[in-house]
């Protein structure tokens, strides 16, 4: 469940015919390179846009209840200067707060719906019977090393625990 997809690939030309992907300045859908390292081409969903985020909602739900426990939400963030969301944000906006905040959120409310939905199910207790956490967007930079070290330990995540990951709630 990535944040970005693939240019000619089946899921782009729907996303692209629907308007669920971001566009840039000229009117047309933004593609970039995801990474320093990559040749291929992407577009970013547009996570301002309402019907966009109904639609990836459902496809979230719909691997959680195949049994997906986690979804990492990672990357969300690199997106064109010149892009513009659904909303009027820009590249820089986007990509400072639009894009990885509600990335995340989107994903959460997807899965948070799923386990209510199967309260009686296994995940009934534990983690799932939990208060929502609130937003927590982390990186590595900024953070103090003891930090990055200790807390993911102290939330029992050890090794596993990732400060590009987002978790968000009411």
């Amino acid at each position: 469940m990535w944040p970005y997809i693939a240019v000619g690939t089946e899921g782009y030309e729907y996303a692209r015919a629907h308007g669920y992907l971001v566009m840039n300045d000229k009117g047309e859908v933004s593609t970039f390179h995801s990474a320093a390292t990559s040749d291929a081409w992407f577009a970013a969903f547009d996570f301002t846009n309402p019907e966009m985020v109904a639609w990836y909602r459902g496809l979230v739900r719909a691997v959680v209840k195949e049994g997906v426990g986690v979804i990492k939400t990672d990357f969300s963030e690199a997106v064109p200067l010149d892009a513009v969301y659904h909303d009027g944000s820009n590249g820089l906006q986007g990509h400072k707060q639009a894009a990885p905040a509600l990335y995340a959120k989107t994903i959460y409310e997807a899965c948070r719906d799923v386990k209510q939905e199967q309260e009686n199910g296994p995940c009934s207790g534990g983690a799932a019977a939990m208060p929502a956490p609130r937003i927590i967007l982390a990186t590595g930079r900024g953070i103090p090393p003891p930090l990055r070290t200790t807390w993911p330990a102290s939330c029992g995540a050890g090794s596993l625990w990732s400060f590009r990951s987002a978790l968000l709630g009411p």
